[in-house]
C-alpha cells in the first residue's frame, strides 16, 4: 500500500504508470504532514486509514489449489466489506525459500 501526500499525487500515478500497473490504488493525505500535532496526525491517520480498507490485497499463486479456492471466494468477500480486490500474483515457492520454510 503506497500512502502519498497531495503534491505527490502526480508522482505516484507516474510511477504506478511506468511500472504498468496505472490503476494503482494509493492512499492520499493532506500535505504537510512533517508539521502535524499529535492531534492532527490522528485525524490525517483515520483518513488514510478509511481509504485503505477499501483496498482488498490478494496475493496467489497460480500454483496454488488454495489460492484457486481463495479466489473462487475473494470477489464476493471484497463486495461484502465495500472494497476492490487489488490482485497480486506471487511465487510461494519464493517466499517459502526466502523466509527458510519448506
Amino acid at each position: 500500500m503506497v500512502i502519498c501526500t497531495t503534491p505527490f499525487e502526480v508522482t505516484v500515478k507516474n510511477i504506478a504508470r511506468v511500472l504498468g500497473i496505472p490503476d494503482y490504488p494509493f492512499v492520499k493525505v493532506q500535505h504537510p504532514i512533517g508539521s502535524c500535532t499529535l492531534p492532527e496526525l490522528k485525524v490525517r491517520a483515520e483518513a488514510a486509514y478509511g481509504q485503505a480498507v477499501a483496498i482488498l490485497e490478494f496475493f496467489f499463486d497460480y500454483g496454488s489449489p488454495w489460492s484457486y479456492v481463495a479466489f473462487t471466494q475473494v470477489e464476493k468477500v471484497a463486495a461484502s466489506a465495500g472494497a476492490t480486490v487489488r490482485y497480486r500474483p506471487m511465487l510461494l515457492g519464493g517466499v517459502f525459500k526466502a523466509t527458510g520454510n519448506r
